[in-house]
């Protein structure tokens, strides 16, 4: 879905595949453009975010370990995002996003620092 959402954002974008992908179908072009795209520094709305993953279909649970799944722990909010290799944690801090990084779902440890991230909705 991530290659998807990359065509639908970026004219000059080069795709090589297979004939079996080429013909099969894709999704709505609603569920491809991000819900929200999230950088360090910059400004967020915690209850405008948490809302959006709800209206696009993302799922609150205590602990994240599949995508479509979030959580909240006062500043920091964790999202196992589409197309995302690891859940991602979102640490917000006088209403900037202070970090975001990638976390083993195990172990809850940190496994590499990000300076962007983009959520897709959940479902196909």
């Amino acid at each position: 879905m991530r290659t998807l959402s990359k065509l639908l954002l970026f004219n000059d974008l080069t795709l090589i595949t297979s004939i079996q992908s080429l013909i099969t179908p894709c999704p709505d072009k609603v569920h491809l453009l991000p819900v929200n795209e999230l950088k360090v520094g910059e400004k967020i709305d915690r209850n405008q975010f948490l809302e959006s993953l709800v209206s696009s279909g993302y799922k609150k649970d205590e602990l994240v370990f599949e995508v479509g799944e979030f959580s909240v722990r006062g500043s920091i909010i964790d999202v196992y995002a589409t197309g995302s290799r690891l859940p991602v944690r979102i640490e917000i801090y006088e209403d900037k996003v202070e970090s975001l990084r990638f976390f083993n779902p195990k172990t809850q440890l940190t496994t590499m620092k990000l300076e962007s991230l983009s959520t897709l909705p959940p479902q196909e």
